[in-house]
């Protein structure tokens, strides 16, 4: 099992911009674990923070939509202790996440009614809101540099198709509406892309992408920077795949879990955020 440490230090701020985007390892989605308590998922390992019986952890590789309701070792309980600052107290081994001035990360001893000793400070953290890699709320286009194509829905006589753009060189020509999407909440961290001309949501059924008329399990992914690339590749967990973009048309891609999604640009989008109106 790998240990945890920390990164270098710096300062802690309210910038959603103050952690790099090539910083993965430092993101967590913070998924409900029920009963008040939350596990914390790291996308490019693909594995939850876990509470060893000898220190801090990561759990074998788990999707984030699939964290086990008998696990344990992995569900902490977020205890407000001033200043803006929580601590992460774990039920099953009583115990706090620490992390020493040399950067260790790991846990405190015991304290079964979840209080801090007087004087202890290396249980204490700020929680620093990251920007997604896709924002909920946003209204983004999504441009592939390896095809020069923007993922786009359209409408082929009654039905509504999911395809690609004319090739362009990334900027999105006056009038273009098609390639318009709304990144929505699809839960523990992931989205779903609504289109904003024609109200439907980009699907991944078996092998093409379509489009749905609500969140199910094809239209949940999860928008993820792979190491070695600075783009964004959507990987959906029902078909363990990413899109495709070295097609006629998007389909379902690279099969493989998250921890192991390449940095190909095959596989990776530009994303164009819409400003507001």
């Amino acid at each position: 099992m790998a240990t945890l440490l920390s990164t270098s230090i710096r300062p802690v701020g309210e910038d959603v911009d103050m952690v790099p985007v090539n910083w993965r390892w430092e993101r967590f989605t913070i998924v409900d674990a029920g009963q008040g308590r939350i596990a914390l998922h790291n996308g490019v390992s693909n594995c939850f923070l876990k509470m060893s019986d000898s220190g801090m952890v990561f759990s074998p590789h788990k999707d984030q939509n699939a964290l086990p309701s008998h696990w344990e070792s992995e569900f902490f309980e977020v205890i407000g202790v001033g200043e803006g600052m929580v601590a992460l107290w774990n039920k099953h081994r009583k115990r706090f996440v620490n992390m020493s001035p040399s950067g260790d990360v790991g846990r405190s001893r015991e304290r079964p009614d979840k209080t801090l000793q007087d004087g202890w400070s290396w249980e204490k953290f700020y929680l620093v809101t990251v920007r997604p890699y896709l924002e909920p709320g946003t209204t983004v286009a999504l441009y592939n540099t390896r095809n020069r194509k923007f993922l786009r829905m359209n409408l082929k006589g009654s039905t509504y198709i999911v395809d690609f753009s004319p090739e362009s060189d990334g900027s999105r020509p006056d009038g273009w509406e098609k390639e318009w999407f709304r990144v929505d909440d699809a839960g523990n961290g992931m989205i779903a892309l609504w289109s904003t001309k024609y109200k439907n949501y980009v699907m991944m059924e078996h092998e093409w992408l379509r489009a749905a008329g609500g969140i199910d399990i094809w239209e949940r992914f999860v928008a993820i920077s792979p190491p070695g690339s600075m783009e964004t590749a959507l990987w959906n967990p029902f078909h363990q795949s990413t899109i495709d973009t070295f097609t006629g048309a998007p389909k379902r891609g690279y099969p493989g879990t998250l921890q192991d999604l390449p940095g190909n640009n095959r596989y990776t989008w530009k994303v164009i955020v819409k400003p507001p109106s």
